[in-house]
């Protein structure tokens, strides 16, 4: 994500050196971290901000207004044709620099041979797949230009714009007001070219494929197979202590995947990429599902039981040094976003504790120190060292109260129909008369039901708005709130690495900063689901939204942290899919991807009547939690609630079901769990008791970590 969003951006540089960055109408470049180095480079100085430059921040594509005049240099097409080379040319040379790395590393040249070569050549090549579409938009119409745009547009749509068009409904004669439609045929444009895909740059290949690109055959030499290669890549740089391809030739990678797979490696040392961020280091899913137990150590040596756990810490830490291992298990700086940012405060008051922040996270469970994940590792040592290393772990558990969660959360987030809202075709589009002055509204007899033109500003404000949520809101929910690790926010469209424990939350405040149900209070922000401007405001800025029409559908994976992370991203996608289509947007979906068995599948509506049911959720869970009771009732009353036609009795067999539970929860836990269920009800009546069921299966695998 990061790699493809720094392409894009070297197309937009390519034009807004020659058009300047007004001509970018999406995304926003305001306060876009690669748009401020540009600025701040020309300009002579130096950009502070390094940190903001780890967010892939820009979508996977982008809309500029330029000059036609096809006879000129500065024109649409060859500023296409520009940006298109641009991003071609930094490819080449962050793959280049990629083999560079390779042969100086692993003496890849040792063992590669012209057939690796020509592998890599073709296969480079193939990448990435550029389209773009230019559309010419007149400015005094011409009779013929208008007629023939006309005639295109009843083509593409069976409609005629004059019975649609501002100017035909306001006498408002000027080509501005076709915009939108010029925009939409734009659009069309784009999508037809995009659809007549270029062919391949090489045919079928046999032998071994690629573990992470399918169809793409690993890199491998003319005699021997991709294994063996791929062996000794290995164990080549693990003798210069560069641990990015797993020992034995498991990994059998192709290209691209390689460079990918070696991008944080060259980003200090590159020509294109921005040096300053030094290497470019993202969180392992096992780093991010034990954030929170992190916090939970660091937090108790400051508490009543600071003795015990540093004691116990502190042998954790001397068996990993005894053994020789703690640099090789560590990172440089600290993966998460979190820890990178208060490092400094831990560390300082003393190293040691530094020392725990940088430890990659699965070597905080104590099933990694057995041997057959050791030898799965290439990791050789004693075994009464292992086995000191692994009663020292399970002190610091003891020390602590609790164990990291083997369980994390991939999160998809989308807004919903957001080609409606920038064509101008949703039906909660505001009206004209709503966004001009009373004056104008009186002198031009603005039809009541007219709704606003879309225009470049139009656009732009969209492009603001989406550009204070994924700049602003999503990395201070995401990693500031939630210790969590952001892949991808651009626009509307968001993918992150969320702890168990704060997942759900985290999906509800996102939900929230999209639409403006905010309220600054007390130096933070809080959920307003009754602040409906679409600004919100703090003590330093004013900030656009989406507003309050607009809604987003979020789907979460629950994966164990030792599944393979190409599973969890295909159930986050699948949950935010099944939030988009069966249940009709704005929903919430969560699906907890089981070791074994089918996942458990849970919706939910993100709000109803002012209030959000998802937040009525997490009451409930959060009282089970605190109140250390496990509801294991859920599948019980499904059973029999299924069966019940009325509602009234269900919910009597609810109440009896939590009487007789024992220990039994509060009174005041009772009710939440009631009225959540009784939400349900109201909101799914077709299904309810499968809702409340699979809901109340959530709340306890939150509380118990495991199902």
């Amino acid at each position: 994500s990061w790699l493809l969003s720094f392409l894009l951006w070297k197309g937009i540089e390519a034009i807004t050196e020659e058009a300047g960055p007004d001509a970018i109408l999406f995304p926003s470049l305001r306060g876009q971290p690669l748009a401020e180095r540009w600025l701040a480079q020309v300009l002579g100085d130096r950009y502070e901000k390094v940190e903001a430059l780890r967010i892939a921040s820009f979508p996977n594509r982008f809309v500029a207004i330029l000059p036609y005049a096809p006879h000129q240099n500065l024109s649409a097409e060859k500023l296409a044709q520009k940006a298109e080379q641009a991003i071609r040319e930094t490819w080449q040379v962050i793959a280049s620099e990629t083999l560079e790395l390779l042969k100086s590393e692993a003496a890849w040249e040792s063992f590669a041979d012209s057939h690796t070569q020509n592998l890599w050549d073709r296969q480079v090549e193939s990448f990435p797949e550029v389209y773009w579409s230019v559309l010419p938009w007149p400015g005094e119409p011409e009779k013929d230009e208008y007629e023939q745009t006309v005639e295109l547009w009843k083509k593409l749509t069976n409609a005629s714009p004059e019975e649609e068009s501002f100017a035909h409904k306001l006498n408002w004669a000027n080509w501005g007001n076709g915009y939108d439609k010029l925009y939409m045929l734009a659009e069309r444009l784009y999508g037809s070219r995009k659809a007549l895909r270029d062919q391949g740059l090489y045919g079928a290949e046999v032998g071994e494929m690629s573990g992470l690109m399918p169809g793409y055959p690993a890199l491998r030499p003319a005699e021997g197979g991709a294994r063996d290669f791929w062996q000794k890549v290995g164990e080549n740089l693990h003798q210069k202590h560069i641990y990015l391809i797993q020992p034995g030739g498991r990994e059998r990678l192709d290209a691209l995947s390689t460079i990918k797979r070696f991008l944080p490696q060259i980003v200090g040392r590159s020509a294109v990429l921005p040096q300053e961020m030094g290497q470019l280091t993202f969180p392992s899913n096992s780093e991010v599902a034990a954030a929170p137990f992190k916090k939970v150590v660091i937090e108790g040596l400051e508490s009543t039981n600071a003795e015990e756990v540093k004691k116990a810490l502190l042998s954790f830490l001397d068996e990993l040094h005894k053994a020789k291992l703690l640099e090789r298990l560590s990172y440089e700086k600290p993966a998460l976003p979190y820890w990178r940012k208060n490092y400094e405060k831990v560390a300082g008051k003393t190293e040691r504790w530094g020392e725990l922040l940088r430890l990659e996270g699965s070597w905080l469970y104590d099933a990694h120190w057995e041997r057959s994940y050791l030898a799965r590792e290439g990791i050789v040592i004693e075994e009464s060292r292992r086995q000191a290393i692994q009663k020292a772990l399970r002190g610091l558990y003891r020390a602590v109260g609790k164990r990291p969660s083997p369980y994390y959360a991939v999160l998809y987030m989308d807004g919903d129909h957001m080609g409606r809202w920038l064509s101008g075709t949703h039906p909660q589009m505001p009206k004209l008369r709503r966004v001009v002055h009373p004056n104008i509204q009186d002198r031009e007899s603005i039809p009541e039901d007219l709704p606003r033109p879309v225009t470049p500003a139009y656009h732009a404000f969209i492009s603001e708005a989406l550009g204070h949520f994924s700049r602003y809101f999503v990395p201070l929910i995401v990693e500031e709130e939630s210790y969590g690790a952001l892949v991808y926010a651009g626009g509307d469209d968001v993918l992150a690495l969320l702890p168990m424990e704060t997942a759900i939350e985290a999906a509800l405040r996102l939900r929230a900063a999209f639409s403006g149900f905010l309220r600054w209070e007390q130096g933070g922000w809080c959920i307003d689901w009754k602040h409906q401007t679409g600004y919100v405001e703090s003590e330093a800025a004013v900030w656009s939204t989406m507003g309050p029409k607009a809604t987003a559908s979020v789907g979460l994976a629950f994966a164990h942290h030792r599944m393979p992370l190409r599973a969890a991203l295909e159930g986050a996608r699948r949950a935010e899919a099944l939030a988009k289509g069966p249940y009709g947007r704005d929903h919430l979906t969560v699906l907890i991807l089981k070791r074994s068995g089918e996942p458990v599948e849970a919706a939910l509506r993100w709000l109803h009547e002012n209030a959000s049911p998802v937040e009525h959720f997490l009451k409930v869970a959060k009282g089970l939690t605190t109140e250390g009771i496990s509801l294991r009732i859920g599948r019980l009353f499904g059973e029999v609630a299924g069966g019940l036609v009325d509602k009234e009795m269900a919910r009597a067999e609810l109440r009896r079901l939590l009487t007789r539970r024992q220990p039994a929860p509060s009174d005041a836990l009772r009710k939440e769990i009631l009225d959540f269920h009784d939400k349900l009800e109201e909101l799914y009546p077709e299904r309810a008791p499968e809702a409340f069921t699979a809901w109340i299966q959530v709340a306890d695998f939150l509380q118990r970590g495991e199902l």
